[in-house]
């Protein structure tokens, strides 16, 4: 055993001339205000532009030229628009209400883990996750079709309006209540607000190529460029080419592609991207 060698230096003598001395300074010095520091950080980061993820616009203005308020995730960096995610305005208004999640931080609102994944449900009324066997009243089987918890059940029926009308104020575009393969994962196993949105690749293969045009083997040659390798081959086997790519919405890639939700919610944010870029404001300032 290799004994370590005992320091051979001596902590200098605190006499009493140098803590009068060291209080003296203390005093003299003005002390800081907690307070002013904390409001000086805050106005610091209103005074910052807060960007978008998806459509790289801010708050006063979105993806359609209008004030949207965004949702911030509670655990990461992650923040976006709303209607950029294709949420509803009644989806949207629950969501801002509480301590909002990205899909890579998702959590069960129970117990607050995202392990065992293939039991993971999201609501369809307010976006938060819940173990089939950690929602009350227990889950017994995977919902086929859209999904809502129990709080957003009892939230419709003291609302004003009926359960039918609840139903249709859901958004279309949200994902799919039966998720498989639901861990929180991206491709490159990362988990942060970069993650979240990831256009470089975009703007790379974008330069001399119009999406619009391409076939499905050229849509399946840049997914799996992008490192989804694995699940490329969808877009051939379901022929979807560059016009289809366009027109696709969430539930079309989270429920129709029969891919995980990982992947599934990855692929969407790069087809967002791809869609943003033909959009009629983007063709209209140019910037397509």
């Amino acid at each position: 055993m290799v004994h370590s060698k005992k320091c051979s230096l001596k902590r200098p003598a605190f006499s009493s001339s140098s803590a009068e001395s060291t209080a003296k300074k203390s005093k003299d010095q003005p002390q800081m205000n907690v307070k002013e520091g904390i409001a000086e950080s805050n106005i610091a980061q209103e005074i910052r532009p807060v960007i978008c993820d998806f459509c790289l616009g801010e708050e006063s203005r979105n993806r359609d030229g209008v004030f949207e308020k965004m949702l911030f995730c509670v655990d990461c960096a992650a923040k976006a628009h709303p209607s950029c995610m294709k949420y509803s305005k009644s989806l949207a208004k629950k969501a801002l209400t509480y301590s909002w999640q990205c899909i890579e931080c998702k959590t069960c609102a129970v117990c607050a883990s995202a392990e065992d994944g293939d039991s993971i449900l999201l609501c369809d009324a307010c976006d938060k996750a819940y173990h089939m066997s950690c929602h009350y009243p227990k889950v017994k089987d995977n919902p086929d079709g859209n999904w809502v918890c129990e709080s957003c059940l009892e939230d419709t029926l003291h609302a004003p309006h009926s359960p039918a009308e609840f139903k249709a104020t859901t958004s279309e575009n949200h994902q799919h209540s039966k998720h498989k393969g639901f861990n929180g994962e991206t491709p490159g196993g990362q988990k942060n607000g970069s993650a979240f949105t990831n256009g470089l690749a975009d703007e790379v293969l974008l330069k001399d190529s119009n999406f619009v045009q391409w076939t499905s083997t050229e849509v399946a040659s840049y997914f799996g460029s992008l490192g989804f390798s694995k699940h490329a081959s969808v877009f051939i086997k379901e022929e979807i080419d560059g016009r289809a790519l366009l027109l696709l919405r969430r539930t079309d890639v989270i429920s129709g592609l029969s891919l995980k939700l990982g992947p599934a919610v990855k692929i969407y944010k790069h087809i967002l991207n791809l869609q943003s870029k033909n959009s009629p404001l983007n063709l209209m300032n140019g910037t397509s």
